[in-house]
């Protein structure tokens, strides 16, 4: 502002009647010689009625008053603000504008102008007075979609302004989605998962819970792994093999478990056998052979399906391995047996018996002892009848010629 004259001095409207001050020079207030006063940087604390006076001692002096208004544009007091909140809860935003009347505050979503005619949840309120103009944004029962980046424009006559204001709404996160079978052993089961969204707040652990019977209501014999923060892979160990086990995820963050995954099913692989066969029995059958009998190992060891036996042999009191004898398991009953040939007559033998399955052999049963004939047994001699009274009868016999055993007598 310029006006010339020979001095300058100001009222306030805070001023009382009459009340003028002096204006000094200073950074933002300049007075020239000639009378000029400029203001830079105009503040509404300027506004008010200016005196300027010109004398030169010979006539009276003259005088004027100019009154400046200072006209401010709008201004948010919070250019950007941020706010959380928790799903279902109301929640209110509020810009408050200052700046000359009218101020007129619009609202936007993610640059998208924000019509509460198309969304029931969301109200609007304006107050106003000639100091400040406030806007309020009302929303009920929020859901995390309302999270986004909200603003508002304040436009009056001389200029505009913009506060933006990040809201994020946080729940629960998402049911964990896409789980996958990445290993399966006899013993583990190493599975992964994905959790398509957070709920707006970062995922502190998952619960992967397991159990090994058809339950809905997993409050039976229910296990469970704790997976700390955002991992999302895990292996069941200790499990027991060829059992079904049906497996659902939890995932967790601050605002508590999400609901249950769906169910996976997973069956775990087949291991040797961690039990042997029972009742092993020998018995000699000639000089050269012995049958040996057994039953199979109880089923809570057998770890899968016995496939067959190992039946294995050797001279006693030596160190030499076991010779073994594959035999396919036998579908009669419980009862399994065989019969080992080509041994030396009149022979201690040490025996012992395996089962396996798909998965390998299980361990040697106790070591039992059988022992070989001298001689083959002999075999049945020729019978004839050589004659007959009244009271008696006359026999006789020949040895069969292909029989080589050494015979030490005869029962008739």
């Amino acid at each position: 502002m310029k006006e010339r004259g020979g001095g300058m001095e100001r009222k306030t409207p805070q001023s009382s009647s009459g009340d003028f001050t002096y204006v000094h020079s200073n950074p933002r207030a300049h007075r020239f010689n000639n009378g000029t006063l400029v203001l830079s940087d105009v503040e509404e604390t300027d506004a008010g009625s200016y005196l300027c006076q010109a004398s030169n001692g010979i006539a009276a002096g003259l005088s004027k008053i100019i009154t400046l208004q200072v006209l401010v544009p709008p201004t948010f007091k919070e250019p950007f603000q941020t706010k959380t909140v928790t799903e279902e809860s109301n929640t209110t935003l509020r810009c408050i504008a200052t700046g000359h009347a009218p101020i007129v505050i619009t609202w936007q979503k993610d640059k998208s102008l924000i019509d509460i005619s198309k969304r029931g949840r969301f109200s609007i309120r304006d107050i106003a007075d000639s100091r400040q103009t406030m806007s309020e944004l009302q929303i009920l029962k929020t859901h995390r979609n309302d999270t986004g980046t909200y603003s508002c424009s304040a436009v009056s006559d001389i200029g505009t302004d913009e506060a933006m204001i990040q809201y994020i709404v946080q729940g629960r996160s998402d049911s964990p989605t896409d789980i996958s079978i990445v290993n399966v052993t006899s013993r583990s089961v190493t599975l992964q998962w994905e959790v398509r969204h957070d709920g707006n707040s970062h995922v502190t652990g998952s619960v992967v819970q397991y159990q090994s019977i058809s339950d809905s209501s997993w409050n039976g014999q229910t296990s469970q792994l704790i997976v700390s923060g955002s991992d999302n892979l895990a292996t069941l160990r200790a499990l027991s093999p060829v059992t079904l086990y049906f497996i659902r995820i939890v995932a967790e963050n601050a605002l508590g478990h999400s609901a249950p995954s769906e169910v996976v099913n997973v069956t775990t692989a087949e291991e040797a056998p961690s039990g042997s066969p029972r009742d092993v029995q020998v018995h000699s059958t000639g000089a050269q052979s012995m049958k040996v009998s057994w039953k199979p190992p109880p089923d809570d060891v057998t770890n899968g399906v016995i496939k067959g036996y190992y039946i294995g042999y050797r001279i006693s009191s030596t160190s030499e391995p076991y010779i073994f004898k594959q035999v396919e398991k036998s579908a009669e009953g419980q009862q399994q047996s065989t019969y080992i040939t080509g041994l030396q007559p009149f022979t201690k033998y040490d025996i012992v018996v395996k089962a396996f399955n798909s998965a390998g052999a299980g361990p040697k049963s106790a070591k039992i002892t059988g022992k070989t004939l001298e001689t083959a047994p002999p075999t049945s001699p020729v019978v004839q009848i050589a004659g007959s009274t009244k009271s008696s009868i006359d026999i006789k016999w020949e040895k069969d010629p292909k029989d080589k055993s050494a015979i030490t007598g005869n029962i008739i």
